[in-house]
């Protein structure tokens, strides 16, 4: 349903339909399809993504980073806790997770060509110790569990029925490039005080410091 432009007045009471969530309207005899209820499990996603969005994207709780080892040791453990996207999406950790940033997981683990910017799904890298700043990611993953029975009336019915779509998390090692940061800034610092100065200017690129003092 199409609504009056933004420039043409409004009537008080009149529905304002522009970006609203569509729901599949249910009633006895209507032929249902599997395009039907994955439209109602989007709509459900939409909702919940708009709720995410006034919350504010962000560690809503837990999710804190910690050595596990001693000095040098490429293995970090990772506190259970929520999350929310600046889409919206909440991402839960549900347990404490040990990490090994030496190797990705199989298939490769996605990482970025450098700055602060969507991440980009690329070819799979490796920690380097010492080799500039890297940021431990939480992002969406989804992954098949189970099968479900089929009215194998063809054969592509049976290629495709998975039971469940659980929606998870995985953790990312991304690469930051040093141009991202303060000019002159080292990304190779030793010592508590210039580790937290370059975990300062890691933050403020990342929530875009730089660009709004710009625009001010």
């Amino acid at each position: 349903m199409s609504t009056p432009a933004a420039s043409v007045p409004v009537a008080l009471g009149t529905a304002i339909t522009d970006g609203g969530i569509g729901h599949v309207n249910f009633f006895n005899g209507r032929l249902l399809t599997s395009g039907d209820l994955q439209r109602e499990q989007q709509a459900r996603r939409d909702a919940d993504a708009r709720l995410g969005q006034a919350a504010g994207g962000g560690v809503a709780v837990g999710l804190e980073v910690t050595r596990d080892g001693g000095a040098g040791s490429s293995v970090v453990k990772v506190a259970a806790g929520v999350a929310v996207t600046s889409a919206g999406q909440v991402l839960r950790l549900a347990n404490d997770q040990v990490v090994t940033l030496v190797a990705p997981p199989a298939g490769g683990t996605p990482n970025s060509s450098g700055g602060f910017g969507p991440c980009k799904v690329l070819a799979g890298g490796v920690y380097v110790a010492g080799d500039g700043l890297y940021l431990l990611l939480l992002s969406p993953a989804t992954q098949a569990v189970g099968k479900a029975p089929v009215l194998a009336l063809a054969g592509s019915n049976v290629r495709c029925n998975d039971d469940l779509m659980v929606e998870g998390v995985q953790l990312r090692l991304l690469r930051v490039d040093g141009s991202a940061l303060e000019p002159g800034m080292d990304t190779n610092v030793l010592g508590a005080r210039s580790e937290s100065l370059l975990r300062s200017a890691a933050a403020a690129a990342c929530f875009g410091h730089g660009a709004l003092a710009a625009v001010r």
